[in-house]
């Protein structure tokens, strides 16, 4: 009769340990990196610097894909490029793509072929066709402003 409760407390168990273990080993590291910052060493070795500082610059690339001579461009051309290159475009495919992801990950197989299931492959299909017309725009207007340039790397 007491199962229930002892199967609750065992997970709790596992659980609470587990942060406690965790909490332990994070402080071990923290520690010994105040440690060694007091002892003046520097806590990475050169190809370690030489990551960082590759990541840190491919960072501060503002664009991918550098056309030159941008006034020389047709208008119409240089008008779509400058909506491709824009920011916010940038951040609404990024934030479709992570919302596109987080739906596939949602999405059971074999499909649940219910009543009470049907709003849910609704809005599944619905949303995948908005995604793929997103993204399908979001091709054809980089490959009209960057034309062979889509293509190479930089």
């Amino acid at each position: 009769t007491n199962a229930p409760i002892w199967m609750f407390m065992f997970v709790m168990w596992i659980l609470l340990s587990y942060m406690f273990f965790m909490n332990v080993g994070v402080c071990i590291i923290v520690d010994k990196f105040i440690e060694m910052r007091a002892d003046g060493k520097d806590s990475m070795s050169s190809s370690q610097r030489r990551w960082l500082k590759s990541r840190m610059s491919l960072g501060a690339c503002s664009t991918i894909f550098n056309l030159q001579n941008l006034h020389l461009l047709p208008s119409w051309r240089r008008q779509i490029y400058d909506i491709v290159e824009h920011r916010f475009f940038e951040r609404f495919i990024m934030s479709c793509i992570v919302f596109n992801t987080v739906l596939m990950a949602l999405v059971i197989f074999p499909e649940l072929e219910t009543a009470d299931t049907a709003w849910w492959r609704n809005f599944v299909l619905g949303a995948d066709f908005t995604f793929v017309s997103v993204f399908t725009i979001e091709a054809i207007l980089k490959l009209l402003a960057l034309q062979r340039s889509y293509w190479k790397e930089t």
